[in-house]
């Protein structure tokens, strides 16, 4: 059986940002998943509008082939939601950029 996804609330929000590409400011109409499909089947949380941003054709693919991150693009809530998605920070990174973020490597500030 297949689960038919409510992209409304993902459209409105597409429709909030103008239709503009997150990376490019390019318009553009292509609402990508910032946690794919694959990574979580759960239509509710995959379709959350935190979980949705816009992106033209171009960037769509490029993100998509790991040739750009999406990571510094992203809202809080966005990333926020993009941990809890993928099960944390560091799976979140690897699943957005694609490539895996070693603890060390992060810098932190007290």
């Amino acid at each position: 059986m297949t689960v038919k996804r409510d992209w409304g609330p993902a459209n409105e929000k597409v429709e909030s940002e103008r239709h503009l590409c997150r990376i490019c400011k390019r318009r553009g109409l292509d609402p990508a998943h910032i946690i794919r499909r694959s990574l979580r089947p759960r239509a509710a949380d995959i379709m959350h509008p935190d979980n949705i941003v816009c992106l033209c054709r171009r960037c769509h693919d490029q993100v998509d082939a790991h040739e750009k991150d999406l990571w510094p693009h992203l809202t809080a809530s966005e990333r926020e939601m993009a941990e809890s998605l993928a099960g944390g920070y560091f799976a979140a990174r690897k699943a957005v950029s694609g490539r895996r973020i070693a603890a060390d490597s992060i810098l932190l500030t007290c």
